[in-house]
């Protein structure tokens, strides 16, 4: 196609289907074509650092969440996710202030980790 953004979904798609069969590298370059395409999209940076997380990349996933809310600051599981690889990273402080703003955006499961997390 010559939509540039009907082309970055179908990679972010194929990354998603790659990351979800744990193909983890394969959609790693999924989600990097779907940015490279448009470096507007925020949901390839979310499972990017999605991956990193689960990778223990913490400051890397950090890296894409912060992209991914600079594309989209209201998004709600972007902070959601964040406040994961701040919590590995022993930044308790951080963790609470994003899911004080994710359950501000609308994400009711941050107040579970808010209860136990943050004083």
């Amino acid at each position: 196609t010559k939509d540039s953004n009907q082309t970055s979904e179908v990679y972010f798609a194929r990354g998603y289907c790659n990351q979800m069969e744990n193909h983890d590298n394969q959609a790693l370059k999924d989600y990097g074509k779907a940015i490279e395409i448009n470096p507007h999209y925020s949901n390839p940076y979310l499972n990017s650092g999605n991956i990193y997380v689960d990778e223990h990349a913490y400051d890397k996933a950090i890296e894409f969440y912060n992209k991914a809310l600079e594309i989209d600051p209201k998004e709600a599981k972007v902070y959601f996710a964040r406040a994961f690889a701040y919590l590995n990273k022993g930044e308790e402080d951080k963790s609470c202030k994003d899911w004080k703003k994710a359950l501000e955006l609308g994400d009711k499961e941050s107040q579970t980790y808010i209860d136990k997390y943050c004083k």
